[in-house]
């Protein structure tokens, strides 16, 4: 047998490596073309090379190769359109695929979830609708899974649990409804976790506890509900933490005082009680902390003064409400319409009411609102003026009243003429009000007309 030379060796694997990465399937090829065709390639900011002639397709702008396979494709902020191809999912070994910061529109095929090899999937910053397919959760080499600022609805897969490589999930600024899946929990070697400024409601999962590897946690802007889970004190390697903009009640944890790489912790904008615990003293690195609007009981800890937070927030972070809802049960004798009427506090000089917001009698929102719990404090007796000092969504946890019921909002704001009529207990009176926005900046309204309501004969 005849000995090759090293030279010889060396020429032999320079020539079999130029045919297997410059020559692919048929059915890869014709992927490639898909992708063209279906993204307006023609339109592209670049498209050097596409739709040249077979065994080319390696030297196509984005496009890499490995071991006579597409492994990579990357075309990111390249003026994409239109949709992407089901038939990207015959490109097997594909390893990297981006397509993020373009136009693309439609969904996401499901076909994706054939690429097993994936390691990079990033479609983030497109228009991109429909649900996230099951199918990605097949895709357990990933390590970045970036779907955010796209218009994806429907729930988070409970599949996506199974992507325990992944490092880096994004799936912020979309309609996602449902719950956070339990699931995620399985993600142990997490670093990033944002699906903030979603529709997500029902709790947050304790099992996300077990993320300790996160440095970054982002479930801001949703409809969450519940507790913030004590475990999440386990997430020690955390230096961002935003639950902000939600409907979160109950106490803030004293484990969240383990979390000392803190440098951001935003709790503001949700219905949390309690004080705020001592051992949040220990978050000493902290740069931002915000509290603002919830409904803690004060005052405010001096050592939390003390710590010289250069933004910390806690405007009316005690504005504390006598209730779930606003209002009270009217005695049945008086045959009102509504299960639930203002009643005034006279111990703060406050009527606590909820009003419906109309539109040209229509009903209507305000913030995407329509019915706000809110507090009238007087302001002038002599002048019959109110002024709004605190509100909040009514009934966000959907309370029920004694009789359970759902209650009801008595009041209602015209927007087009700025009067407000409501229905008020005042002691042993029943009062049917009206009142007029005479200073929308303050938000300060004059009583115009009352009359006592009485129980009819």
């Amino acid at each position: 047998m005849k000995l090759l030379t090293s030279a010889a060796v060396s020429l032999l694997l320079i020539s079999l490596a130029g045919v297997s990465y410059s020559q692919i399937s048929q059915t890869e090829r014709e992927a490639l073309i898909a992708l063209f065709n279906a993204t307006g390639g023609y339109n592209w900011s670049i498209n050097n090379g596409w739709n040249g002639a077979a065994g080319t397709e390696c030297d196509w702008y984005g496009v890499g190769c490995s071991y006579g396979s597409v492994s990579r494709i990357v075309l990111d902020d390249n003026s994409l359109s239109g949709s992407i191809p089901a038939e990207l999912g015959n490109l097997t070994n594909l390893t990297s695929l981006y397509l993020n910061v373009n136009s693309l529109t439609g969904s996401i095929p499901s076909e994706l979830g054939n690429l097993t090899n994936l390691v990079f999937l990033s479609l983030n910053n497109n228009s991109l609708s429909g649900s996230i397919p099951t199918e990605l959760g097949n895709l357990t080499k990933v390590t970045v899974l970036y779907l955010g600022n796209n218009s994806l609805t429907g729930s988070i897969p409970a599949e996506l649990g199974n992507l325990t490589n992944v490092t880096d999930l994004s799936l912020n600024f979309n309609s996602l409804t449902g719950n956070v899946p339990s699931e995620l929990g399985n993600l142990t070697n997490l670093t990033s976790l944002d699906i903030s400024i979603n529709s997500l409601s029902g709790s947050i999962p304790a099992e996300l506890g077990n993320l300790t590897n996160l440095t970054g946690l982002s479930l801001a802007y949703n409809s969450l509900t519940g507790s913030i889970p004590a475990e999440l004190g386990n997430l020690t390697n955390l230096t961002s933490l935003s639950f902000n903009n939600n409907s979160l009640s109950g106490g803030i944890p004293a484990e969240l005082g383990n979390l000392t790489n803190l440098t951001y912790l935003f709790l503001d904008n949700n219905s949390l009680t309690g004080s705020i615990p001592s051992q949040l003293g220990n978050l000493t690195n902290l740069s931002g902390f915000s509290l603002g609007d919830n409904f803690l009981t004060g005052p405010l800890p001096q050592w939390l003064s003390d710590m010289a937070i250069p933004y910390l927030n806690v405007t009316d972070a005690f504005n504390e409400w006598p209730s779930p809802y606003n209002g009270v049960t009217p005695d049945s004798s008086f045959n009102l319409e509504f299960n639930n009427i203002g009643t005034f506090n006279s111990s703060d000089s406050t009527i606590y009411t909820c009003l419906r917001v109309f539109t040209d009698g229509l009903p209507g929102s305000v913030g995407g609102i329509a019915e706000f719990d809110i507090g009238l404090t007087i302001v002038s007796l002599d002048e019959g003026a109110v002024q709004v000092t605190k509100y909040r969504e009514f009934n966000a946890m959907g309370a029920l009243n004694e009789k359970a019921e759902l209650p009801d909002c008595s009041g209602k704001f015209e927007t087009t003429t700025g009067i407000y009529t409501d229905i008020i207990k005042a002691g042993n009176s029943v009062l049917g009000t009206t009142f007029s926005l005479t200073d929308s900046s303050n938000l300060i309204l004059t009583l115009q007309s009352y009359e006592t309501i009485t129980a009819p004969n």
